[in-house]
């Protein structure tokens, strides 16, 4: 196989994105840049193309956030600083996608899924998010009020509503996510939406929808008939 240096110089990542832009690289060509060395037989290029392809499912890259990095030093060529590298590099990454989407506006579900997605899309673990908006969709406040749990309904409904409550007639969609990719509602699920429906009404919230999101896909409790506008 041949090495770096022996590749048609248009060929070589470092001078192909030198000379042309990075926007010309394949997802590999980026990634051996990163990881800078190959092994005894491989160049970085083909020990990136071996990553991904073992790696990805068809995720692309996002599969190098969701490993850990002793994940990664399982890897053949992925050493303890190469695993942080990418993950690092990884990391920045998702911090410059998020601070380069500033929504400040809510005007339906979909809106709040993109804002949550991006915050969550990784986890794996379940979280709660709240996003708090006025009454024209202005958004507020949004965060993670609760990390970790096995289920999300383990979270006391008066905590998730805290902050909402400092704010005139908030506007309030909960949204949690299925590590498991499939957002289907169980019926733990279903019961703690009415529990914080009921709630919601005697503290004077408007509860716009309770959202879970799973793998590029989504369910809304009021879609599915469970949250109502009063009458």
């Amino acid at each position: 196989m041949a090495k770096i240096v022996e590749m048609p110089l248009e060929d070589r990542p470092y001078e192909k994105l030198e000379q042309k832009g990075a926007e010309f690289l394949s997802d590999s060509e980026l990634l051996a840049i990163i990881i800078k060395t190959g092994i005894p037989g491989q160049t970085s290029v083909q020990l990136a193309q071996k990553l991904i392809m073992e790696n990805s499912n068809g995720d692309n890259l996002s599969f190098i956030r969701k490993m850990s990095i002793e994940e990664l030093t399982k890897i053949n060529g992925i050493g303890r600083v190469k695993a942080i590298q990418l993950k690092a590099v990884f990391e920045l990454a998702n911090r410059i996608n998020l601070s380069g989407a500033s929504v400040t506006k809510i005007i339906n579900s979909e809106d709040a899924v993109k804002l949550a997605y991006s915050k969550m899309r990784y986890s794996e673990v379940e979280e709660v998010m709240i996003i708090i908006t006025d009454d024209h969709g202005k958004l507020l406040k949004y965060s993670i009020v609760s990390r970790g749990n096995d289920n999300s309904t383990h979270v006391n409904p008066r905590e998730i509503f805290k902050d909402a409550m400092h704010y005139s007639r908030p506007h309030v969609i909960i949204i949690h996510n299925h590590p498991s990719g499939n957002p289907m509602p169980s019926d733990d699920d279903i019961s703690y939406t009415e529990k914080i429906v009921e709630l919601s009404k005697n503290l004077g919230i408007v509860l716009i929808d309770h959202l879970i999101i799973g793998d590029k896909c989504y369910v809304s409790f009021r879609d599915a008939g469970y949250i109502k506008d009063e009458k």
